[in-house]
Formats: structure tokens, C-alpha cells, sequence
């Protein structure tokens, strides 16, 4: 069967786009065959080469204001009409509309992963402008869902619950990296390590994390990163006073290597703001590669998170803190920097459930069984 996916840019540019690559790895073992429509906005960005036997086409319309996203959800749904495939999958919120119309045009079924809250992120700073884009899209994707979409995917229970609310059959599916995807697990740095990873490095929350550093005896390690961003964190280092006890990776060449130096800490660190309900009821992706390395956390003390860190029920692997309180992390860096014994044995927790439980082979048994379009037929 022909399969198209829908998503707001290229699945390979800039970056993959594993929480979609997975899912088409598991549709093309399934015998179908791919194609993927994205929205080209007119963006200076070279495409990337695929790694995947997929057909790729972006359908261009140049964003100059909130009329553009119409613009393209119904040349979307023109092309999606003439490629007539079997079934549409839309990953997020922005190109659902083209989708859904095109999937009753064709009476087709329609998928709908939700990646992000698009609702929450559209909000923004709580402009009017703000707040009205996040109206619309709120009663967009609640009517699309309730009356067009087969079966809804979110990243997380948390944010899956509207879907459950709406009566809109809905599966978690954790967007994780495969067994296959994980190097050997090296030996650990001298000393207590904590590692912050990510393209981001948080710059928000650092200021905080390098003054909770100042009581505790303890290095940071910064992993990976946009090269751009990099000399801005490097003047918050400089103003802390602590230059000399953190350490950056730069851009590291393979994910065999992003995942080696996170191995190579003692505690990870995710401490996304709670700027908005996008954030607070997700997930942060190094989260998962801090566990898939055997690492215990500190992270945010937001629903999802925590509730991630709670680990089996009767021991934890991880600890939270407010973002925002320098007290409260270093409280929680202290502690396992004077608790080593039970930092090592969270973090072996967490890698035992990340093989056992939150790997992408045991995601992918999950997405299977959900839709029958996973297995190749309707049985």
C-alpha cells in the first residue's frame, strides 16, 4: 500500500527526525511504499540526502503571515489527492488540516502523531495575536481528531490524555533510540561528572546550575551543541567564575560519540523551564540517552519527567528540582555527590528500564500492535 507522511520540514533537514524515521523504518518492513510531503517555507536550508528508500517532496509556500498555514494545507491536500495513497499519517499540528482534508477527499484513513502541543507552543509569551493562534489551533485539532483521525500517538502519557478525553483511540509511543543505535558503555571520568547534552546546552537554566555548582565538589561537562550558541555559553561560564571546572565537546561527529561522553558522567542534568504546558507536560529527548547510558538525573519537577524518574515504583532513578531555584538543584546535586553508591545503582535502574522498557524495540513492538497499518495488513 501507498503510505504518505506529512510533516512541517524536511524529515532529514536539519536534523532526522528519528521520532518519524522510526516509524517509516517500521512501515517500509511492513511493505509499503513512502512517500513524505513537507512544507518547503522558503528557507535558505541545503536538503539533506536520505538514508531511507522513501519518495521526498516539499510542497512550497512561502510564510508571510498566519494566512500561509491555509495556503498550504490546501495545496497540501491537492498533492496528497494526486499521489492517493492508501492511508495519510500527519506528524504534528501544522499539517494536519491539508491532511485531514485530503484523507476525506480520498476516504482514507488518517494517523496523527502529536510531536509537539502546537496549541501551547503557538501561545507563545501570552501575546493577544498569541493567544488567538492558540485558540484556533486548540478547536482545529480537537474537531479534525473527533470527527477524521483513525488513531492519535503523542510522546507521552501526559500530553496523550486530551486525545483519551476526546474518545480518539490513542497510543503512547516514547521517542528513543534503538539498542542498535547505543555504543558499549565506557568508563566513567574521574571525580563526580554532571553532564548537560543537547543543541541547546539550556542557556536559561545554566546561570542557575553554575551557582548551585559552587558549594558542591563537582565538574560540568557540556555535550555536544550548536558551534553558533557555544561562545554565548561560554561568557555565562566566564561571568560564573567556575571556567575551570567545565568543559565543553563542541559538535561531535556521530551520535557513537554524543552517547560515549554522556557515559562517561556521573549524574545528566534536563532542566527545561516551565514556560509554557508544551513543556511542562513533556518530555526532553537526552532524558532517554541519559538512561540509555546508565546515567541517574536531575531533572525538572514537571509531571512527565518526574514521573519518569520514579523509576519501578519502589526505587528512583533520578531526582527533581525547580528550575528556577538555585537551592533546589543544589540541594539535589549535593546529594548525590555525597550518596555515590546510590547515584551508581539509579543509574543502573535506568538503563535496565530503558532496554526493558523505553528502547525503541520495545517501542516499535507497540506501534505495531496499534494500527494494523504497522503490520502490512488488516488481520
Amino acid at each position: 500500500m501507498k503510505v504518505c507522511i506529512t510533516f512541517h520540514n524536511d524529515i532529514f533537514t536539519p536534523w532526522p527526525a528519528t521520532s518519524i524515521i522510526h516509524p517509516v523504518e517500521l512501515l517500509l518492513e511492513a511493505g509499503h511504499e513512502i512517500s513524505v510531503l513537507s512544507w518547503d517555507k522558503s528557507r535558505s536550508v541545503p536538503i539533506k540526502e536520505s538514508t531511507l528508500p522513501v519518495k521526498r517532496e516539499q510542497v512550497r509556500v512561502p510564510v508571510r503571515n498566519f494566512t500561509s498555514f491555509y495556503t498550504f494545507s490546501r495545496k497540501l491536500s491537492d498533492r496528497l489527492v494526486d499521489e492517493s495513497p492508501g492511508l495519510i499519517f500527519a506528524f504534528d499540528l501544522e499539517v494536519l488540516r491539508g491532511s485531514a482534508n485530503a484523507a476525506r477527499r480520498l476516504g482514507v484513513p488518517l494517523l496523527f502523531f502529536a510531536r509537539e502541543d502546537w496549541p501551547s507552543m503557538v501561545r507563545g509569551s501570552g501575546t493577544i495575536s498569541g493567544i488567538m493562534r492558540s485558540i484556533a489551533f486548540a478547536r482545529l485539532e480537537k474537531s479534525i481528531c473527533t470527527n477524521t483521525v483513525e488513531h492519535a500517538y503523542s510522546v507521552n502519557p501526559e500530553r496523550g490524555e486530551k486525545y483519551v478525553g476526546w474518545s480518539v483511540p490513542y497510543t503512547t509511543v516514547y521517542t528513543t533510540k534503538a539498542l542498535s543505535e547505543l555504543p558499549e558503555l565506557p568508563p566513567r571520568n574521574s571525580g563526580f561528572t554532571l553532564a548537560l547534552a543537547g543543541s541547546m546546552l539550556e542557556m536559561q537554566a545554566l546561570p542557575r546550575i553554575l551557582e548551585a555548582m559552587k558549594g558542591v565538589d563537582c565538574n560540568l561537562r557540556l555535550i555536544g551543541g550548536d558551534e553558533k550558541n557555544i561562545p554565548g555559553v561560554r561568557k555565562i561560564v566566564d561571568n560564573s567564575g567556575l571556567s575551570g571546572r567545565v568543559t565543553f565537546t563542541g559538535h561531535l561527529p556521530s551520535l557513537s560519540d554524543y552517547f560515549s561522553e554522556i557515559g562517561r558522567c556521573s549524574v545528566g542534568l534536563t532542566f527545561p523551564l516551565n514556560t509554557d504546558m508544551n513543556k511542562y507536560l513533556g518530555i526532553s529527548v537526552k532524558m532517554w540517552d541519559y538512561m540509555a547510558m546508565g546515567l541517574p538525573q536531575i531533572v525538572s519537577n514537571m509531571p512527565a519527567m518526574a514521573s519518569i524518574m520514579k523509576g519501578n515504583g519502589s526505587q528512583s532513578i533520578g531526582l527533581t528540582a525547580d528550575p528556577q531555584s538555585t537551592e533546589e538543584i543544589a540541594k539535589a546535586i549535593s546529594y548525590y555527590a555525597s550518596h555515590r553508591e546510590e547515584a551508581e545503582a539509579a543509574g543502573m535502574l535506568a538503563r535496565k528500564l530503558f532496554i526493558e522498557k523505553y528502547c525503541w524495540d520495545r517501542q516499535k513492538e507497540i506501534l505495531r500492535q496499534s494500527h494494523w497499518i504497522f503490520r502490512g495488513n488488516r488481520s
